[in-house]
């Protein structure tokens, strides 16, 4: 269940890519009052991108350096809306 607090003393830095997956995917299913459609929509893609990246091969410098890459936008973008909605994990 999301739970949305107003004190934002969590380092979603420190998260791990499978705790920021889960993120997404609590928002995305969260109700109306947390989260607003547009926002919604945006983690349900998020959290589909986050499937997609975390199973990106990582057996050549390239495609490590590519996931490496893709990951840290995602990391990014959600955590710039998990502040927003203050989320709570």
């Amino acid at each position: 269940m999301v739970q949305v607090q107003h004190e934002p003393d969590v380092n979603y830095w420190a998260l791990q890519f499978s705790q920021l997956e889960k993120a997404c995917l609590d928002l995305a299913r969260s109700k109306p009052t947390v989260v607003d459609s547009t926002q919604r929509a945006e983690m349900e893609r998020l959290y589909a991108s986050w499937e997609e990246a975390l199973a990106l091969p990582e057996e050549t410098y390239e495609e490590t350096s590519r996931r490496a890459n893709v990951l840290a936008g995602l990391r990014k973008r959600t955590i710039e809306i998990l502040v927003k909605t203050q989320y709570q994990p």
